[in-house]
């Protein structure tokens, strides 16, 4: 149960850290650990590059900001590239003896 629970709070830290992850090295996960190239990889790419964030409060709208980490809230990407990003969890926890 211990394990399970630690197990449950490392995912829950780390899917806030992943919103900081830069678009980048959200990138190279797939070509880098899955052999994934091409017309694939070029996918991920287009729907990551050139997002903006913009905010809305009282009926005024912020200008629009460039994002260049995270995935956008509700995409289907998003938990494709969770997984992705964290499947090597369970093999760095056994290297450190966690």
């Amino acid at each position: 149960m211990t394990f399970f629970v630690l197990s449950l709070l490392v995912l829950l830290d780390l899917s806030a850290a992943f919103d900081t992850v830069e678009h980048s090295i959200l990138l190279s996960v797939p070509s880098n650990r899955f052999r994934v190239d091409g017309t694939a990889v070029d996918w991920f790419r287009s729907y990551l590059d050139d997002r903006t964030q913009s905010l809305t409060y009282d009926s005024q709208q912020t200008n629009d900001y460039p994002l260049d980490c995270s995935v956008p809230q509700g995409s289907v990407l998003s938990p494709v590239e969770f997984v992705a990003y964290t499947e090597d969890i369970a093999d760095l926890t056994e290297r450190h003896g966690v």
